[in-house]
């Protein structure tokens, strides 16, 4: 469908704008001098993949889109983390009125809460977190103007990633799986997300 293929290129191309002003800040601008085990910010910004799980007459279908986190340290391994992800994609309907067979999915959501940084070998780095917050959906289609259905539910994500270290300022986090749960509707919905991408390191 046109509108979905034209938020895939627009999430693309955000992707990929975030991911060059990370390598100018982090590979350009001069690293201050500072101690190995001062805490750091880090912002992540990359692909994100959703295996979504939805109960009901859904099948389990894919939705593309852009994760972006940002991690306020309290020492160097532990502290919060602010979480935005936004996926879209397309399912076959379930049975209708408007005979409609495939409609538009997109959900946003931001969630928040703690992060704790855990093994390191070499430039491998990994960790895990807990977050909780809310989550936005919409079912729509071209097709059925009147088909359209918005909803705002609860959104917890568990997981890790594990980041691999280019340089003192930026790394490339090579995968973050996290159990994502949502309850649309009557039903919850246990998906999985995958994303990675760059991280951008800033000394407070």
């Amino acid at each position: 469908m046109e509108s979905i293929d034209y938020r895939y290129r627009y999430v693309a191309a955000m992707i990929a704008a975030g991911m060059l002003v990370g390598v100018l800040w982090g590979g350009l601008l001069p690293a201050p001098a500072q101690a190995q085990d001062d805490p750091r910010y880090e912002v992540f910004l990359g692909y994100s993949y959703l295996d979504a799980k939805p109960d009901g007459d859904i099948d389990s279908f894919g939705m593309h889109g852009a994760h972006l986190e940002v991690f306020f340290p309290v020492t160097r391994r532990f502290g919060p983390v602010l979480d935005l992800s936004g996926h879209v994609g397309t399912a076959d309907a379930p049975p209708n009125v408007f005979q409609v067979s495939e409609i538009e999915i997109s959900q946003f959501a931001i969630t928040t809460g703690l992060r704790t940084n855990g093994f390191q070998w070499n430039r491998l780095r990994g960790a895990v977190r807990a977050l909780v917050g809310i989550s936005r959906g919409s079912v729509s289609s071209d097709l059925a103007r009147d088909l359209w259905v918005e909803e705002t539910a609860f959104a917890a994500a568990f997981g890790g990633s594990i980041m691999l270290d280019l340089s003192d300022r930026i790394a490339l986090r090579l995968i973050q799986p996290n159990f994502f749960l949502t309850t649309f509707g009557d039903d919850t919905q246990l998906s999985k997300r995958y994303s990675a991408g760059l991280v951008v390191r800033i000394t407070p």
